[in-house]
């Protein structure tokens, strides 16, 4: 039997990058830590539902974004501290890696962001995974959550993330308009290329 590799960039973050991130955030929480008294046997999705008790967030619509995706906006929404939420995002910059320099070209690149950005996907068992790349850190923060967010997730569960969950991340203070036009036009990149993808798979089955 032929054993299968992962997706070539589907090991580059870590089940527990997310986990780790939310942690110091609930640590802070009185939310009866009784019932959840050792971090590691319980998922990210499982630490923020046992915060909500105690915690003003707003509200994100589960069956509208893919599970890492959702954890994301949560782990975001229970930092207050604006400083602490740019830190947050550079550290998504942070673990961009290994996009191939030769495939920094105009039709990986993002059409109508500041900063160049660059965007490829791969399509594995009827599930999508990401890499990006950008010239700037703040950019790639924004490109390296979409890369974590999407990660492994469906065409149908892509294509239908809303825009507007960008506001849910509370990152207004954080991000100019430009910014955030940028952003909006990574995720149109994304679901425009799971499209392709997608109908080219079906074209060769």
């Amino acid at each position: 039997m032929i054993a299968h590799k992962p997706p070539f960039f589907a090991s580059k973050f870590a089940p527990e990058m997310l986990v780790i991130s939310i942690q110091p955030a609930i640590s802070h929480c009185n939310f009866r830590c009784k019932r959840l008294n050792n971090f590691q046997r319980h998922s990210s999705r499982q630490l923020i539902r046992a915060c909500k008790p105690c915690t003003n967030l707003n509200s994100v619509e589960e069956h509208e974004l893919p599970e890492n995706l959702f954890n994301i906006v949560k782990s975001f929404q229970l930092v207050k501290d604006p400083t602490q939420r740019y830190k947050q995002l550079l550290f998504y910059a942070q673990k961009l890696k290994g996009f191939p320099e030769e495939q920094k070209i105009d039709q990986n690149k993002v059409p109508g962001c500041t900063s160049q950005v660059w965007i490829l996907s791969e399509f594995k068992e009827g599930k999508f995974y990401f890499l990006a790349d950008s010239d700037s850190q703040l950019t790639k923060g924004l490109a390296g959550l979409l890369v974590e967010g999407l990660r492994g997730s469906s065409k149908e569960e892509i294509l239908n993330v809303p825009p507007e969950f960008i506001e849910k991340l509370g990152l207004k203070q954080t991000l100019t308009p430009s910014r955030t036009n940028g952003f909006l036009n990574m995720l149109k990149l994304v679901k425009q290329r799971v499209s392709e993808q997608s109908s080219e798979n079906s074209k060769n089955t």
